[in-house]
């Protein structure tokens, strides 16, 4: 990306902890011709909306546009906030680079690497039909239904599945694209079909889209104009349409069975699809009664954007803490219900009744009263999240009890570090010295772990409180540097700090642990070639990048490497390699501290993971 590009990115505020807390995110809807960016609460209510031209053709404006706009709102709302972005295409999960665009020049680049970049956190990006399922799934249309189809039906034709309010998405990044599928059950007159953009004929997109409908009308009229007009060529072309979208949709009932159909895009206004279709799509169906139902979107030409938002759903964000309260209980309790379930409901044996799942309830039972069966739901929900509270607390004792009693667990390593130091000062015969050094390398392995362990149930205990100081970046990376020169000559291994004259302002024992795992991690699957740790001005923070020349990570594991005890290439669980925690607790560091950490791969070249630290202001009162 051009540097010019990124000079023109506005300054953000630093970010506070109660802020990154507070589950507000911003929405960016990057469209052909305007880019769109709204900002809500985490209770869905929007809080501003901005609206600005897209510099179609220029990829790097691309970026400092988003990027502007973004801050220039959080610039507005006085925090900083989650960012989501929905594009015309998809990020491959194979290269990391976008495909399947009609923007086109952004195929072929890393557009959620540079977006985090030029926003110093991590960034989402999905398929915008997808933003627009997610959006009418979470508070629109399809709230609360266990599975919902978003379809786009305007300049092409698009879809997106969300699954218990999540999105759903394959190894191939494309679920829901049904518009590049051909119409099913087509006529002898829809046969073989026009030829699509993508190469083939008879796609879904080439019957449903607005153009589609005019051409197929053949008078130039617009779709809206269609759906306006009483003559019989309209009436005509209108019942063809119909036709056409109740296969298609019939289709995508027969796989993936959704509760609820949401229509977007222009087309999505013609009032009577909703009634019209579903009558028709029953012949196509293998059901002999279809309950799905098809609805218009509730937040119109909005959903798209909103969704983009969503991309942070609440429960990425846990809620500002109470100190009476573990952390672990407030997310249960502050877990968001969805207004609406679907359930299976096994019948009962009635007075000779049959009984079992098949059964029909009888009239006039239980089963058949609505009031009956919302008292039952509210109370399974209940106790549902009383049994989830019962469990977070005996995990917050536990994590209490381990961080109490740290220093009574540390002592046994203390004592037998002492006696291998008198053992091994005594003389040994080969086999003994061996087996001292097998036994140190054991015990320096139990004592990294138990340390491990001991860090997250400080977190998890919540007794760790930052001490925030004003000091130099330097260094810091220096002491690092001298810490791990002998880990690289070790290794063969190069091993380079880039930093920069700058004071942050931060607890500086924290950050430097962030960075010792960092490089720590970075030594431990690195083989060949070598390590570097640099530093970027971002705005009001620096940005502490680790890169190393590693395997690389896949793609889809890019998340899990931050859970807790998860590690690449260790299926035998070789404590050598650590416990898998040394990633968690960097991540854990890091939202302590108000900060974000992420991570950029190419598997076979390497990985780079970068943490963000707040420049020191100039009228603050601790001196470095």
């Amino acid at each position: 990306m051009p540097h010019d590009s990124k000079s023109r990115l506005s300054r953000a505020p630093a970010p506070r902890t109660t802020d990154l807390m507070m589950n507000w995110r911003i929405g960016v809807d990057l469209g052909g011709t305007k880019t769109e960016a709204v900002a809500i609460d985490g209770t869905g209510r929007e809080r501003l909306r901005r609206r600005i031209p897209s510099p179609g053709g220029d990829y790097g404006a691309t970026i400092a546009t988003i990027a502007q706009l973004g801050e220039a709102m959080e610039n507005e709302l006085g925090r900083r906030t989650r960012v989501g972005v929905g594009i015309p295409g998809t990020i491959s999960p194979a290269t990391g680079l976008v495909k399947n665009a009609n923007s086109t020049w952004l195929i072929g680049h890393p557009l959620d690497q540079d977006l985090a970049e030029a926003l110093s956190r991590p960034v989402r990006i999905a398929n915008d039909a997808d933003c627009f399922a997610l959006s009418e799934a979470s508070d629109g249309a399809g709230a609360g239904a266990p599975v919902v189809f978003g379809v786009i039906l305007g300049t092409g034709v698009g879809g997106g599945i969300v699954v218990n309010g999540r999105l759903l998405s394959g190894p191939n990044a494309i679920a829901g694209e049904w518009g590049h599928n051909p119409l099913p059950w087509p006529l002898d007159d829809e046969r073989p079909g026009p030829t699509c953009y993508c190469g083939r004929s008879g796609c879904i997109e080439t019957f449903l889209s607005g153009p589609a409908l005019t051409h197929d009308d053949g008078r130039g009229v617009t779709a809206r104009d269609l759906a306006s007009r009483d003559d019989d060529q309209s009436a005509q072309s209108l019942a063809r349409y119909e036709h056409r979208l109740a296969r298609a949709l019939a289709h995508v009932i027969n796989l993936i069975d959704p509760h609820v159909i949401v229509l977007g895009g222009g087309l999505s206004n013609i009032e009577r699809l909703y009634e019209t279709v579903p009558r028709l799509w029953g012949r196509w169906i293998f059901s002999d009664n279809v309950q799905t139902r098809l609805c218009p979107p509730r937040h119109g030409d909005s959903s798209g954007v909103r969704g983009a938002a969503w991309l942070w759903p609440v429960s990425d964000d846990p809620p500002p803490a109470a100190s009476e309260v573990p952390a672990a209980v407030r997310a249960v309790l502050m877990e968001p219900m969805p207004p609406t379930i679907w359930l299976t409901r096994e019948s009962t044996a009635g007075e000779g009744g049959a009984t079992g799942p098949g059964a029909a309830p009888q009239a006039g039972t239980e089963a058949d009263d609505p009031a009956k069966l919302h008292i039952d739901l509210q109370l399974t929900r209940r106790e549902l999240a009383a049994a989830k509270a019962e469990a977070a607390l005996a995990d917050a004792a536990k994590s209490r009890f381990l961080a109490a009693a740290s220093h009574d667990l540390r002592q046994p390593f203390q004592a037998m570090n002492l006696y291998l130091q008198v053992l091994e000062t005594l003389p040994q015969e080969d086999r003994a010295r061996k087996a001292l050094a097998l036994l140190r390398t054991s015990m320096e392995a139990g004592e990294e772990l138990l340390q491990a362990l001991l860090d997250i149930s400080a977190f998890e205990a919540g007794i760790i409180a930052p001490n925030v100081t004003r000091f130099p970046i330097a260094p810091l990376l220096d002491e690092l540097a001298g810490e791990y020169h002998c880990v690289a000559l070790e290794h063969g291994l190069s091993f380079r700090t880039f930093p920069v004259e700058a004071v942050v302002e931060t607890d500086r024992v924290l950050a430097k642990r962030m960075c010792r795992n960092l490089v720590h991690n970075a030594f431990r699957y690195t083989r060949d070639g070598g390590i570097l740790i640099g530093c970027r001005r971002r705005g009001a923070r620096i940005l502490v990048q680790v890169f190393d020349t590693g395997p690389g990570i896949p793609a889809d594991k890019l998340q899990m490497i931050f859970e807790d005890f998860y590690q690449l290439d260790n299926p035998a669980r070789d404590r050598s390699k650590g416990l898998g925690l040394g990633l968690s607790i960097v991540q854990r560091t890091a939202h302590l501290l108000g900060q974000d950490v992420w991570v950029a791969s190419r598997p076979g070249h390497g990985s780079v993971f970068s943490v963000t630290l707040p420049l020191a202001t100039s009228h603050s009162g601790n001196k470095p």
